[in-house]
């Protein structure tokens, strides 16, 4: 069993086996780290969610509700969690793909409303380099 954690202004425990807390992501990357503790992923982080939202995402030009930092969260637990992911590597790639469209899209609405006018032009390029 795990005693309290101290952290600045808040503290988070006492922790025992096989329940289930909330914890930030930051707090339950350290206790992974430390082999302390699975990781339960929110549910928008599975192939099937990550799948729906890139195929709703295609088929207009509304931009779909994630966590504002998705990427990160995403990110980080794929690298740092994936024995606790199925699927870790299809959740990595359509995260990566769900990433760059939304991206794609958003330069494309930007810059359709930059180059209303006849004279404006402006070109969007984007290029992923995977670890």
């Amino acid at each position: 069993m795990i005693t309290h954690v101290p952290v600045p202004l808040r503290q988070y425990g006492p922790f025992r086996p096989q329940i289930k807390v909330s914890v930030p992501l930051w707090l339950a990357l350290i206790l992974k780290k430390q082999g302390k503790c699975n990781i339960v992923a929110p549910k928008w982080l599975s192939s099937s969610s990550l799948r729906a939202v890139l195929e709703s995402e295609r088929g207009d030009e509304i931009f779909q509700a994630l966590p504002f930092h998705y990427v990160e969260i995403a990110t980080d637990l794929c690298k740092h969690s994936r024995d606790d992911l199925q699927d870790w590597s299809s959740i990595y790639d359509l995260m990566v793909k769900q990433a760059m469209f939304t991206i794609a899209n958003g330069c494309k609405l930007f810059f359709r409303r930059k180059t209303s006018e006849p004279s404006g032009t402006a070109k969007c390029n984007l290029a992923y380099e995977g670890y």
